[in-house]
This record gives C-alpha cells, sequence and structure tokens, in this order.
C-alpha cells in the first residue's frame, strides 16, 4: 500500500477554513483541451524529487532555494517542495502521469493541443479543494470554449489525520460537483475520485524503525517526532486504537465513494468514478521520500499506474 497524506499542520476546529499552505494556483486557460487535478501534496508532488533510502536526498529541494527570481514571483512550496510539473502522479512529464497517460490515448503530438492543470495545494483538507474547482471554474467561464477531457481528485487524507469529520469532507465535495455540474460541456465530464490510502501502515515497525539516509535516523524519528505528520493515525498502544485508526480510514473512504455515487445521481452531466486502487496498494520503504512520508518518484509511478488502470474511459 503507498500512504502519502499532506504536508505542514495546523490547528484544525473546523472544516469551514484554508488549511493548506498557500491559495490555489493562479489559472490561464492556453488550450480549448483541458486535464484539471484537484488535491493535496500527493498529486502536487511533495518532496518527490527526494528519496529516504538515498543519503541526504533532502538537498534537491533545499537547492530549490537558489533560484531566487522564482521565489520573488512564486510561492515558496512550488519552488522548495512541490513537484507538480515533473513528478506528479496526475500531472508530471517525467513519469507515466495520468497526462502523459491522456496524450498516449487521444494520440496527442503536440503538448500545445493538451493542457494539464495541476490545481493541487500541499496541506489541503476538503474545504480547500472546493477552493481549488471555485478557482478553475472561474477561469473556465472565462474561455466558454473549454472542453474538459479529464479530472482527477485526490483529498481526504489531511482530513482524516487532522479530525475533520466525514460529513464535512462530504459537504464539501459535493459543493465541488455542484460547481463542476454547472460547466457547460459538449459531453459529460469524467471525473476520478481516488480513495485514501492505508495511512495508519505507516507507524508499522518495518516502516517507523527502518534507518533512512538522513544521517541514520529512523522514520519514526524524522516523520512523528520531527516533522509529525498525522501521529494521530500512526501510532497506537493496542490493537484496539489500531483498529481505529483502520476504521476511521476506511469511513473516509467510504464518504467518498457514497458522494461520488450521489453526485452521480444529482448531475446527469457528470462521469464519475471512485476508485479504491489506492488502498489496495502495497506500501514499502523504498516508496517514501525523504520525510518518510510523501511518495517518492517511484511510489508517485506506481500511484498513477494504479488509477490509470482503475478509470473506465480511456482504455
Amino acid at each position: 500500500m503507498l500512504c502519502f497524506c499532506s504536508i505542514f499542520f495546523f490547528d484544525h476546529s473546523h472544516a469551514q477554513e484554508s488549511h493548506a499552505i498557500g491559495p490555489p494556483p493562479e489559472v490561464s486557460i492556453q488550450s480549448p483541451l483541458v486535464m484539471v487535478s484537484f488535491g493535496d501534496s500527493i498529486t502536487a508532488g511533495a518532496f518527490a524529487n527526494t528519496a529516504a533510502d538515498l543519503p541526504l536526498s533532502f538537498i534537491p529541494s533545499i537547492a530549490n532555494l537558489a533560484n531566487l527570481s522564482i521565489l520573488f514571483n512564486q510561492n515558496l512550496k512550488e519552488t522548495a517542495v512541490e513537484n507538480k510539473q515533473l513528478w506528479s502522479w496526475a500531472s508530471g512529464v517525467g513519469i507515466n502521469s495520468h497526462y502523459n497517460h491522456l496524450k498516449n490515448y487521444l494520440n496527442i503530438q503536440n503538448p500545445n493541443e493538451l493542457q494539464v492543470i495541476n490545481m493541487a495545494v500541499s496541506g489541503s483538507v476538503g474545504y480547500d479543494l472546493l477552493l481549488q474547482v471555485k478557482k478553475f471554474a472561474a477561469a473556465v467561464s472565462l474561455k466558454p470554449e473549454t472542453q474538459i477531457a479529464y479530472i482527477t481528485m485526490l483529498i481526504g487524507a489531511n482530513d482524516t489525520c487532522d479530525g475533520i469529520t466525514p460529513e464535512e469532507t462530504y459537504s464539501e465535495l459535493k459543493q465541488a460537483f455542484d460547481i463542476l455540474s454547472s460547466i457547460p460541456q459538449k459531453n459529460k465530464i469524467r471525473i476520478l475520485i481516488s480513495s485514501l490510502p492505508q495511512i495508519y501502515k505507516l507507524g508499522e515497525p518495518a516502516i517507523r524503525d527502518h534507518a533512512t539516509g538522513t544521517f541514520a535516523l529512523s522514520c519514526e524519528v524524522i516523520r512523528s517526532q520531527m516533522l509529525k505528520f498525522c501521529n494521530s493515525l500512526t501510532h497506537w498502544n493496542n490493537q484496539a486504537e489500531y483498529q481505529s485508526h483502520i476504521n476511521k480510514v476506511e469511513t473516509m473512504n467510504g464518504t467518498l465513494s457514497k458522494i461520488a455515487n450521489d453526485a452521480v445521481q444529482l448531475h446527469s452531466n457528470l462521469d464519475i468514478q471512485f476508485s479504491s486502487a489506492l488502498y489496495q496498494q502495497d506500501l514499502n520503504f523504498e516508496l517514501l521520500a525523504s520525510d518518510c512520508f510523501h511518495p517518492n518518484i517511484k511510489g508517485q509511478g506506481i500511484i498513477s499506474e494504479a488509477l490509470w488502470n482503475d478509470q473506465p474511459w480511456f482504455k
């Protein structure tokens, strides 16, 4: 199973607030045919250019800080943390991402014929995804000739880690689907919404106690003590607590499946597929970034293949 929630943590008291580390990116639609991805740090490719098993592999992210001209024009996260253009399972050009798969399926030789728009922001919860959808829809309204070839959604990991209720997440996603359904299109809008991975398995000894390439520190030290990534689901004292963590992830996955089914019933112009493929994937240390939390390049590739093989449209 691949795990991987989102980066950066905040005090969460209610879903009706932004938890992402920044606002959704600006949208400039350049092509009449677009693919768009919504989500959190998994889709943003956070730390994908690092690997837990390589010595000092966090250096590439630090090295990105050297390009000060970019830093003055972009959010820090986009230069030092996220890897949307190269290594995201959804939009990366450096792996067999869904963008590359879709170009091949459509036999698109000129990249200008299909634009990929990655709206994901690290730290996002359901409310932040709603903000992403609103911003994208506003951009499309300025270019009403835009046709949406494909949409991906991967959200809910931060909601679950931070105790946001499935009911709140359901409400935010319902509004997001309502907005997407209001965008005029010639054909139904194809939307793939993914399950969460088995987040709790990051706390199992095979990963928790594994030494990393970062000064031989264990994943427990890096992820749980230094970064404090989702300790609420990756630590337990007994079997009952462990089962409780499993139940929380499975409940959120049930919520994601339900909103996908409900939205299809409400909106005849949406074609939504819920995929449980990510939840069924195995996880091992070799697939983790240097933070022992997010997927590295190999992990991003596995996510892409698992979800692409589970979508029903482009076969």
